[in-house]
């Protein structure tokens, strides 16, 4: 992988940790200040927007990204065809915000969608232009306006929160912060483009799209009908619950995996444009990735009720018996994520998609049963049954597509894998044995044990792990790794 691309992984894991980390506790301090159902109102309003814009965007952004062909006069079409896909899908959720408060059941939930439809009237803007970055790897740039509207959205929505404006604080939140990425976007951009029109450039690039769209909205789907059956069968108060502990699971992810990817996924798709040799590469950041990532989950589902007691309050106690099973899902995800952010860099999204598809029409029927039986646990354990389904299906595809030997791919997580089962078990037992202690202190002493037993054990199953992860910081230039 070319130096630039391996260098801006340095950014984007700045631009996303600092991103992730100020949401992550900026969501702790309004969770102090507002209610579950705050929380589970934008969800719902989120979802459906979300749903929309992935089938309505047509996967534009991904294509500008992977299309290393194309040139400003065809970047002008991808403007044109952005800036118009998502004023339609404003549009659309405009017209179907009466729907949100009908299925909710809450009568703020349909103003509160026409609040967040905001920035999708000026998305067109905002996806091309972050697009753009990432194509020509412009990282330390996407991490300053990252960095802005982390600070906008703590500095709008937690005032306005402790002022008692409730749901509203989180959707002038997103609107404001909105409103400031777009700016810096544009003011920060490597080059600016003109809207333009060519109709032989729009086929092709919504035919590179197309994968995009049909994986990402089949994913999406897939991934989401938990908080539309949660949402729909149990009100906003369950979700609102749900979705904390399906946020905190996805830390592992939002942290390090896409922030890899961010620059990794051009970078494949350029060694792919060159006819480079790509299963090293891919197996190396694989398993390195894992190595960093993957015990993280299990180590907040092993301390979940410090971890819920001390950072979010006793109002939430619901989201404990939900994160001890979506940590186990936020482990799993590292894999699955990984695995497919390389496999759609080589130009295989429409395998996925299609194999998501069919995944998607045995897993919704089985959501439903599982919250007609179980209740919420129960749609979190079918989550942690579709994220191994979705893993094994781009394994299969790396293997078979690609030529990735299947054992390969299992041998670069094996030992992440099987050193995160004791951390687990520390994290839960040093939480299980201070049950009666200061929940700051169960949670420190949680969270240290976990991460004692992973690293102990890591380096009894691959003593070579530790000095490869530094020999790759000091390649992407991470402070403080020059030393091996």
């Amino acid at each position: 992988m070319e130096h630039k691309a391996i260098r801006g992984i340095r950014w984007t894991l700045l631009g996303h940790g600092a991103s992730r980390a100020g949401s992550l506790a900026t969501t702790f301090v309004l969770a102090r200040l507002l209610v579950p159902g705050d929380f589970g109102i934008v969800a719902f309003g989120s979802l459906l927007i979300g749903g929309i814009l992935l089938f309505g965007s047509l996967g534009l952004a991904s294509a500008v990204v992977i299309r290393q062909d194309l040139d400003r006069t065809q970047l002008r079409t991808a403007l044109t065809l952005m800036i118009a896909a998502y004023l339609t899908c404003a549009t659309v959720i405009v017209a179907a915000s009466p729907l949100a408060g009908d299925l909710l059941g809450e009568a703020r939930a349909d103003d509160v969608l026409r609040g967040l439809t905001v920035p999708v009237l000026f998305g067109g803007l905002t996806w091309f232009y972050s697009a753009v970055m990432q194509r020509e790897l412009q990282f330390s740039r996407a991490f300053a306006c990252m960095a802005g509207q982390v600070i906008t959205i703590a500095g709008t929505s937690i005032p306005l929160a402790a002022s008692g404006f409730g749901v509203w604080s989180l959707v002038i939140g997103q609107i404001s912060g909105a409103v400031v990425y777009t700016g810096l976007l544009l003011s920060l951009a490597p080059y600016r483009v003109r809207p333009g029109f060519d109709r032989a450039t729009a086929r092709s690039l919504c035919r590179s799209g197309w994968g995009f769209m049909l994986q990402g909205g089949v994913s999406f789907v897939e991934q989401n009908a938990d908080y539309a059956v949660i949402g729909t069968k149990f009100g906003s108060q369950q979700l609102g619950l749900y979705s904390m502990a399906y946020r905190i699971g996805e830390i592992p992810n939002n942290l390090i995996v896409e922030p890899v990817a961010q620059a990794t996924f051009p970078g494949f798709a350029r060694m792919r444009e060159r006819a480079e040799e790509v299963e090293v590469a891919f197996l190396t950041t694989l398993r390195l990735t894992a190595a960093g990532a993957f015990p993280l989950g299990l180590i907040a589902a092993g301390a979940a009720d410090p971890l819920v007691e001390s950072l979010l309050g006793p109002k939430w106690t619901g989201t404990i018996g939900l994160l001890q099973i979506l940590g186990l899902w936020g482990s799993l995800r590292i894999v699955q994520a990984t695995i497919g952010w390389f496999v759609n860099s080589m130009g295989c999204s429409s395998h996925v998609g299609r194999s998501y598809a069919g995944l998607l029409v045995a897993s919704i029927p089985l959501l439903i049963l599982a919250a007609d039986s179980e209740g919420a646990k129960g749609v979190a354990w079918v989550m942690v049954g579709n994220i191994i389904a979705m893993t094994a299906i781009v394994g299969r595809i790396a293997h078979r597509h690609l030529h990735v030997p299947a054992l390969q791919q299992w041998k670069a997580v094996k030992p992440s894998v099987l050193a995160a089962l004791p951390a687990w078990l520390a994290a839960w037992g040093a939480a299980a044995a201070l049950a009666e202690a200061p929940s700051a202190l169960a949670l420190l002493v949680s969270l240290t044990s976990g991460v004692a037993a992973y690293a102990g054990t890591l380096r009894l199953l691959d003593p070579q792990l530790p000095t490869e992860a530094r020999l790759q910081l000091r390649r992407v230039g991470w402070p403080g790794s020059a030393a091996a």
